[in-house]
């Protein structure tokens, strides 16, 4: 977060004083708010994408769950707290 702050704020100066500079004074408020503004939208709008394409990966039809859930627990009809038990097992492996 402090990193995206950082870079707002430097795209924000960079567009105040380039936009200036096309208008002839020192600094524009103008370029200033396209700057950050700009460079906000841009960064949010990849991070929303790579979100999506992260879910869409992480996305698994209910059959192939259960496949899934039958492989870590070893039983046929796992109940929920099973496949939780399982899960946490195989986390606290790593």
């Amino acid at each position: 977060m402090k990193l995206f702050i950082a870079i707002l704020i430097a795209a924000t100066l960079i567009g105040g004083f380039a936009g200036g500079e096309i208008m002839d004074i020192n600094f524009s408020i103008l370029g200033a708010v396209i700057g950050g503004v700009g460079t906000a939208a841009v960064l949010l709008g990849l991070g929303a994408y790579f979100t999506a394409q992260e879910e869409k990966k992480s996305d698994l039809t209910p059959e192939m769950r259960g496949v899934f859930d039958r492989m870590i627990t070893g039983k046929e009809n796992p109940t929920a707290k099973e496949i939780e038990d399982a899960k946490a097992r195989l986390r606290s492996k790593r």
